[in-house]
């Protein structure tokens, strides 16, 4: 797994270090795009049985929704109607701008 700069650590990541923050991280940047747990996995380093488990833990909390299947992957995205997906996403940019304004 390659060493990420402090530059490169996702908002969420920046103030909760675990593996959830930088799936979400990425979720709610990318959230007009569907990912598979295996897409996910590469973006955020992270390997692929904590990837699955982190994204069925965000499907059961309905963070995250399954979009539709390509063969056997399956591919999840953001659930924008969810109530808490907009609050992460608030939070997200929220400590997003909080880090540019001290830079």
């Amino acid at each position: 797994m390659s060493q990420t700069t402090k530059s490169e650590v996702g908002a969420l990541e920046s103030v909760f270090s675990c593996s959830e923050s930088r799936v979400l991280d990425h979720m709610i940047t990318f959230r007009d795009f569907d990912y598979s747990i295996s897409d996910i996995s590469r973006s955020v380093d992270i390997g692929f049985k904590t990837t699955l488990g982190v994204v069925h833990k965000l499907e059961r909390q309905n963070v995250l929704v399954l979009t539709r299947q390509i063969g056997n992957a399956k591919l999840y995205k953001l659930n924008s109607n969810s109530t808490q997906a907009k609050s992460l996403s608030k939070l997200c940019f929220e400590i997003a701008k909080n880090r540019i304004a001290q830079n």
